[in-house]
């Protein structure tokens, strides 16, 4: 349930705080003043982020809401099972989020970073071009993970799939 989820978070994000208030300390002074300069560079980042975030939190409603106008409940099924389809795709983004990005980010030598950054590139467009050519030679497999109630969508399987590709 909703609470379920709710209640969950918030006792992993109250576990969160007290293990990084024990470790920051050390790390830094949380009397600290505030660096002015620093602040108006997070604020200016956060503002030329802020429209990308606000379009990524209503995506999902509105694209529901064009379908609920123009199709029926049928056609709002089918992009529903489409898109779980497409958040099985979303885990390579989490691996490159949390594993590989952070890596990444430690690259100190210019030579090493042009180096990771087109083997990271490359491996990604591998992995995209796998799970595409998948879509194509495969569509009915994937479409079983839905059910026989979405076996009839196998042409929109590659543009969802495509889709989530481009999307991580």
């Amino acid at each position: 349930t909703t609470l379920t989820a709710l209640v969950s978070n918030l006792i992993g994000s109250l576990v969160q705080a007290r293990i990084l208030r024990k470790w920051m300390p050390p790390l830094a002074d949380p009397e600290a003043p505030v660096n002015t300069e620093d602040k108006r560079f997070l604020i200016t980042l956060i503002k030329r982020q802020l429209p990308s975030s606000i379009y990524y939190c209503i995506y999902g409603q509105i694209s529901i809401f064009l379908i609920s106008l123009t199709g029926n409940v049928s056609n709002l099924a089918d992009v529903a099972a489409l898109s779980a389809l497409a958040r099985l795709f979303a885990v390579i983004g989490s691996v490159m989020n949390t594993i590989i990005y952070p890596r990444f980010a430690q690259i100190q030598q210019a030579s090493l970073l042009w180096r990771r950054y087109l083997q990271i590139i490359s491996l990604f467009l591998v992995i995209g071009l796998f799970m595409c050519a998948f879509a194509i030679f495969f569509p009915r497999q994937l479409l079983y993970l839905l059910g026989n109630k979405y076996a009839h969508l196998e042409s929109e399987v590659l543009l969802m799939v495509a889709g989530s590709v481009l999307g991580v």
